[in-house]
């Protein structure tokens, strides 16, 4: 059976072309459909390139698909994989710098310390938006997130809503190297949650954020 994977912020010079790469070398996977989104044509047009040609080269029988509208491609996804960044980067440019005027020294400050947490700030809307998508139109897809802040991020959509099964990933998650198991089981040593429905006060609990995976 064919699979499907939607990549949400395909612009992404380095993440899509290395999870591609490596979900087409499984035989499970070689003749999947990869659907790429990202709303900056240019970053989209890229990415299409670099998928083809990794297709062309290595003889897959996979299809492509790229669009500037996830909901065209997520109906009937097995995984949804985010990669997505909220601002440009000079946004991401002036965290640093603000932590630097005020004495703050930080290494990467995408994922912790002041600089994370503004970058947290403006990312969870546009990832809660595409949680609410993958509910409504894959709600039992896999998601696997690479966005930072990580822990951040993945906490706050385990508040939000249950999905089938998600995790962060910095890494090709287990299952996909795993070419004897099953395709979308999840993650070896990663077991989910469930979830409470009830409001929570999400900003008041991320200085120490942890994901509720083990």
């Amino acid at each position: 059976m064919s699979r499907k994977f939607v990549l949400i912020g395909a612009g992404s010079h380095v993440f899509t072309r290395n999870l591609v790469r490596d979900i087409l070398t499984f035989p499970a996977f070689a003749d999947a459909t990869i659907a790429l989104v990202d709303i900056n044509p240019e970053g989209l047009e890229y990415a299409r390139r670099a998928v083809q040609h990794i297709i062309d080269a290595g003889h897959y029988p996979a299809k492509l698909i790229c669009t500037t509208d996830r909901t065209e491609v997520l109906p009937g996804a097995d995984g949804v994989l985010s990669m997505l960044m909220a601002q440009p980067l000079e946004v991401f440019r002036r965290d640093l710098e603000i932590c630097e005027k005020y004495g703050v020294k930080i290494n990467v400050g995408d994922t912790r310390n002041p600089a994370g947490i503004f970058r947290f700030l403006r990312t969870v809307p546009v990832m809660l938006d595409v949680l609410k998508d993958v509910q409504r139109y894959c709600p039992n897809a896999v998601f696997l997130n690479y966005t930072n802040p990580m822990a951040m991020l993945c906490r706050a959509m385990q508040e939000a809503a249950q999905l089938a099964a998600s995790a962060g990933q910095q890494q090709l998650p287990a299952p996909l190297r795993q070419p004897g198991g099953l395709p979308l089981d999840l993650p070896i040593g990663f077991e989910v949650q469930p979830r409470q429905k009830k409001p929570q006060n999400l900003l008041g609990r991320f200085g120490s954020a942890a994901l509720d995976f083990r």
